[in-house]
């Protein structure tokens, strides 16, 4: 889990939110030259999670909230 959650920042560096919303479980596996079977289920836990964060930075951005 801890691979894929850094791989997908890696990913997502120099994107706009806009693209780095579109990455995908594909594209994270592809990264990462694969898993394990047991531990594909980690690539939807970090696109999930990352892309619940991007939401949420988005909604404060659009509120002007900080991004603290």
């Amino acid at each position: 889990t801890t691979a894929c959650g850094s791989a997908i920042t890696i990913l997502a560096k120099n994107k706009t939110l806009n693209q780095a919303q579109k990455i995908t479980r594909s594209q994270l596996l592809n990264f990462l030259n694969g898993l394990p079977e047991s531990h594909e289920h980690c690539t939807k836990l970090a696109v999930k999670t990352f892309k619940k964060s991007l939401k949420s930075i988005n909604h404060k951005s659009n509120q002007g909230g900080n991004h603290e």
